[in-house]
């Protein structure tokens, strides 16, 4: 650490199954909340929430926008410590909610 010509000796790395953390996460009742999860790294992954299944919709945003408005983001960093800021390599993910035309024809 802080030694620009140091040999690297080791690599790691980690993936998320998004969708294996939405499911059952409303009540089987509630359809169509869109979730979108992005991250500093320019992705982002879109998924619907149907009941206790949450079904991958894509690389895109795909939230309506006129539900703009009803926006509700979640951080999902689980610290701030200043290397994960300041030393490239690093992507802060966050959870976008949003209603669906589907979500509120039940309403």
């Amino acid at each position: 650490i802080n030694e620009p010509d140091s040999r690297i000796v080791a690599l790691l790395g980690g993936a998320s199954a998004w969708d294996a953390s939405l499911i059952d996460l409303l009540p089987s009742t509630v359809k169509g909340v869109v979730a979108i999860i992005r991250n500093s790294c320019n992705q982002t992954y879109s998924y619907v929430i149907r009941g206790g299944d949450a079904i991958f919709e894509g690389e895109d945003d795909i939230h309506e926008s006129k539900y703009d408005k009803y926006e509700r983001v979640a951080d999902l960093a689980l610290h701030d410590h200043e290397n994960f800021t300041r030393v490239g390599g690093h992507c802060r993910y966050s959870m976008h909610i949003y209603p669906s035309q589907e979500f509120e024809d039940q309403y």
